[in-house]
């Protein structure tokens, strides 16, 4: 693909498909016209299972889950794989870029000799995360594959004068009236126009 993409001189990106969800647009937006107040603090975690259950298949014998555990065969962990998503997942939603990160990689035995095959399996499998965004807020974020009980969980929760939670399926802040009444109310956003694209084209027949 970037081979065609430079043959044909034009510019070509895969884009963070977490950012066209709705809850995170609609976080985004109201952090960006200050219908929350000042962001001081988050966190956020990408949680699977995968490592811990058959879900999704046998990590063990099958190549297309192998692959991700050997960095020799590409592998940047969990870091690299989903770890990209959630730091942009939380710092989009927080309306901030990333200033400074300091992160700690954790390699878990997994099998006689950790290897499996012509896979060395060397790739991280969790990640302890601190940031500070440029906004002057702070984070903790941290991701993994033995998160037993999770198939595959994304959320980040966003502090400021009032409280936001945002995930990949709903929104939830403060009812009205002061923070310290613990009132909450779920909101729906709308669907961006790449996830109503996607839902459609899904549901149409094929030619």
């Amino acid at each position: 693909m970037a081979d065609a993409a430079e043959k044909a001189g034009l510019v070509a990106m895969v884009n963070l498909t977490y950012r066209n969800v709705a809850p995170l647009q609609a976080a985004r937006e109201m952090v960006l016209a200050g219908k929350i107040g000042k962001v001081r603090h988050l966190e956020a975690s990408y949680l699977q299972s995968w490592l811990v259950s058959k879900a999704w298949g046998d990590w063990m014998t099958e190549s297309k889950w192998l692959w991700r555990l050997s960095t020799k065969h590409g592998s940047n962990g969990v870091l690299g794989d989903v770890g990209i998503h959630i730091l942009d997942f939380a710092s989009y939603g927080a309306g901030s870029d990333v200033e400074r990160i300091f992160t700690r990689l954790k390699t878990f035995d997994k099998y006689e000799g950790n290897k499996i095959g012509v896979y060395d399996l060397d790739a991280n499998d969790s990640f302890t995360m601190t940031a500070e965004l440029e906004n002057g807020a702070m984070g903790v974020i941290h991701a993994s594959r033995w998160a037993t009980g999770h198939l595959t969980n994304f959320a980040c929760a966003s502090t400021a004068t009032r409280v936001l939670w945002k995930s990949s399926t709903h929104l939830t802040i403060p009812a009205c009236g002061p923070a310290s009444a613990k009132t909450w109310r779920r909101l729906s956003g709308k669907p961006s126009r790449w996830s109503r694209w996607r839902r459609t084209t899904k549901n149409s027949p094929r030619q």
